[in-house]
This record gives structure tokens, C-alpha cells and sequence, in this order.
């Protein structure tokens, strides 16, 4: 009986000891694995130093993305007063007079592609660029598949060139007079005086054009 005591006691402490051996081995990996886990995690975050970080730099301003849109440098609605008061000088092109709030126009238009009438509403802009995020237009015409541009909006588009800036002091109500020429098609436009912050002499403007 002792000795199957013994025995079994000593079964016991083997069994006892294996389990211990384990549980240490068990332990140590575990160890071992958060060990390697925190270096990770240092290599990734590192440690705060104990001395004061400097200031930060306060974060760039919220981009306005209205600023960025193009701007108009005139967007009025006209009507088609006159066609030719002087008489038909080319066959392709007619010159309207056209009106507008505010606004006197004459201008010479393509009238074989985009015929015009009398009593004829439309609107007319004038844009420094065709680019709908208000970049520099290179004057080139490139179509881009789903690229959007200002011309997109309109019927009819011309591109030219603001050669004289003059006062027209007929009237006691001082006009300012914008003259542009589009390729031998020519424009005079009559407003306010305060237009004429937003043109400069040799300015490449676009005329666009979309009836109502």
C-alpha cells in the first residue's frame, strides 16, 4: 500500500511537474508574444518624449469652392431690337442691335449656324475662361469626355479679343463702351461705368450666347 502510495504519489508529482513545465512554457510564449506585440507597437507609435512639443501651425483655412467657380465678367438677357440697320454686308453675317438691362449691344453673329430674329430673347455672357474652376484658359479648344466647361451651358460660343475701351458722354448718364473683336466678328457693348474694372485692353474674352 505504500509503495502504490509512493507510486502514485510520485505519479503525481510527475504529472504535477509536467503540467507545471507547461504551464511555465505556456507562460513564457505568451510572454514572449506580448513582448514582441509592445516593440511593434513602439515601432509604429513611438513614445512621447517628456519635453514640450513645439506649437502647432493653425490648420489651412476650409477651401471655398464658390471663389473657385468661374466668374462672369457680364451675364445680362437681351433682346433683338434691330437686324442690319445698315443694311446686309455679308451674306453669312448679320449684326443685332440688342438691348438689355442696363445695356446696349451691337454685335456681329453667324447667323448661317445661329440665326437670330427680331423680338428675340437671350441671354449673353462675357468669361476671361471656359474652365468652370476659374483656371487660365490656354485658348484652345480640347475635348475631353465628361470634362463640363462654361461652353457647355450655351448655344453659341465665340472667342476674341478686347482691343478699345472708351466713355461714351452723349447722355448725362456716362456709358463705357467695350469693344471686342471675335475673328472679323465684331461686338460694342454699352453699361455702367463700373464694368470697365473687370476688362483690360488685349484681354482674350469668350462670348457666349444660349436663347430663351
Amino acid at each position: 500500500m505504500k509503495a502504490r502510495a509512493e507510486a502514485s504519489l510520485g505519479l503525481g508529482r510527475k504529472r504535477w511537474y509536467e503540467r507545471d513545465v507547461m504551464g511555465r512554457v505556456v507562460g513564457l510564449g505568451r510572454k514572449m508574444t506580448q513582448l514582441r506585440s509592445a516593440a511593434l507597437l513602439r515601432s509604429h507609435f513611438p513614445v512621447r518624449s517628456s519635453r514640450p512639443l513645439p506649437p502647432r501651425s493653425p490648420p489651412a483655412p476650409a477651401l471655398d469652392h464658390r471663389r473657385k467657380m468661374s466668374e462672369y465678367l457680364v451675364n445680362n438677357i437681351f433682346v433683338v431690337k434691330n437686324i442690319n440697320p445698315d443694311g446686309k454686308k455679308f451674306d453669312k453675317v448679320s449684326r443685332i442691335v440688342a438691348e438689355g438691362s442696363g445695356m446696349y449691344m451691337q454685335l456681329d453673329v453667324a447667323t448661317d449656324i445661329y440665326p437670330m430674329k427680331v423680338d428675340q430673347k437671350f441671354t449673353m455672357a462675357l468669361a476671361s475662361t471656359l474652365n468652370l474652376d476659374g483656371s487660365t484658359d490656354t485658348g484652345y479648344y480640347t475635348q475631353v469626355a465628361g470634362r463640363e466647361t462654361l461652353a457647355d451651358k450655351f448655344e453659341y460660343v465665340m472667342q476674341g479679343k478686347l482691343y478699345r475701351i472708351s466713355e461714351d458722354t452723349s447722355s448725362e448718364n456716362v456709358k463705357i463702351e467695350i469693344y471686342a473683336s471675335f475673328g472679323g466678328l465684331l461686338m460694342v457693348l454699352k453699361g455702367d461705368p463700373a464694368i470697365a474694372s473687370k476688362f483690360s485692353l488685349d484681354q482674350r474674352i469668350f462670348l457666349l450666347i444660349r436663347k430663351l
